[in-house]
């Protein structure tokens, strides 16, 4: 079943379009458009955020329905260059630094990781791949936590926890859906989960939603067929999934309390945006499990949240149908960070591709398992 032609894929490709039109010849990106200040580019530039852009366009590289869009391979190649540009040695692995510094964001390593898992890329380059799972598995710390800045002084304070290790356990359970892990990989699994289960409990937040919330759903489809995670209690992993959406649920905005373009976002105290995005994507990945368990009720409750989150952020994007020559090539295609933020960011439109991709994903899948063509 294709899913060329829904709502999702138009949302996709207009995202995708945007990124590949407003890329640099040294692979990066125009970072942050913002209609009110200067075009000038931004300084603060985002290598965490760029390698987010080189994971979406690389997962949308792998699907029949996106492909053969134009530039999107090139615009893959070039992102991914970019990051390997930035690679530094790290005891006996890499690490992808930031600019101008000798540092690196763990983050920035796992999403290169994740943007390499997808073929064609990965054949292109399976040695550095297979790098980037000793390098991601070395940087775990003995109580199961990751070191989020790598070669960063010690005097230095904990910075991207909410994030990094998120990323870092979607890059390895991707080793594990491509065949490709290493017998160490389930029991750092297993300390990541306990000790990010603990955190979050005891203090929760939004960034670690959608993050954890892909791997660990991942990784109990995936106890199924892999004995080496079968025997490590994956029924907790589910779990976890589903208390981390089960605690943004309450924040999404509904009717009638609420009524107009808002319907649907999530709101922590800022008017609704972007982020709603993630917490989709983190529904969907629960949803999936959901439905692979079995346990149609619950599916039926979480996509009733799903659908109006995509109408929320399908409100959000700018589809070029609405805009002036003078901003259409900044802004079409792209997502604002909310109806009254007008600031338009890359890492805006990597989180509405994954978003739409996942959804994709979810129609494939629940057709294939329902025996529709």
């Amino acid at each position: 079943m294709s899913a060329a032609g829904s709502a999702e894929w138009s949302v996709a490709v207009r995202s995708l379009r945007r990124l590949i039109r407003l890329q640099n010849p040294d692979g990066s990106f125009f970072y942050k458009y913002d209609p009110a200040k200067s075009l000038i580019p931004s300084a603060e530039y985002n290598v965490v955020r760029h390698a987010g852009c080189a994971y979406a366009l690389s997962w949308a590289l792998s699907l029949d329905d996106l492909r053969s869009e134009e530039g999107l391979e090139s615009a893959a190649r070039l992102a991914i260059e970019y990051l390997i540009r930035r690679l530094k040695d790290y005891g006996s692995g890499l690490y992808v630094s930031e600019c101008g510094r000798d540092i690196g964001n763990l983050g920035a390593t796992a999403l290169l990781s994740c943007a390499l898992s997808f073929e064609p890329l990965r054949s292109d380059h399976t040695d550095l791949y297979l790098t980037l799972r000793f390098s991601l598995s070395n940087a775990q710390r003995d109580d199961g936590s990751f070191v989020c800045r790598l070669n960063a002084p010690a005097s230095e304070a904990e910075r991207g926890w909410q994030y990094y290790p998120g990323e870092t356990l979607l890059a390895l359970s991707r080793y594990f859906e491509c065949g490709m892990e290493s017998p160490m990989l389930p029991q750092i699994l297993r300390r990541a989960f306990e000790y990010y289960r603990r955190r979050f409990q005891s203090a929760p937040h939004t960034g670690m939603v959608l993050w954890h919330a892909d791997a660990w759903t991942r990784l109990h489809r995936l106890s199924r067929v892999k004995p080496s995670l079968a025997s490590l209690r994956t029924a907790d992993y589910l779990n976890f999934a589903l208390h981390l959406v089960g605690w943004v649920l309450p924040y999404q905005l509904k009717s009638p309390a609420i009524t107009g373009d808002l319907v649907g976002g999530f709101c922590f105290g800022t008017a609704p945006g972007i982020a709603t995005a993630s917490f989709v994507e983190a529904l969907l990945r629960v949803d999936q499990a959901l439905f692979f368990e079995g346990r149609d009720k619950c599916v039926r409750v979480y996509e009733r949240h799903i659908e109006s989150g995509l109408q929320f952020v399908s409100r959000l994007h700018y589809s070029a149908d609405h805009l002036s020559r003078d901003v259409w090539h900044w802004t079409a295609g792209g997502t604002p960070a909310s109806f009254t933020r007008k600031r338009f960011r890359m890492d805006n439109d990597q989180h509405v591709i994954t978003m739409c991709l996942t959804a994709m994903e979810t129609v494939q899948w629940l057709a294939d398992l329902r025996g529709q063509p």
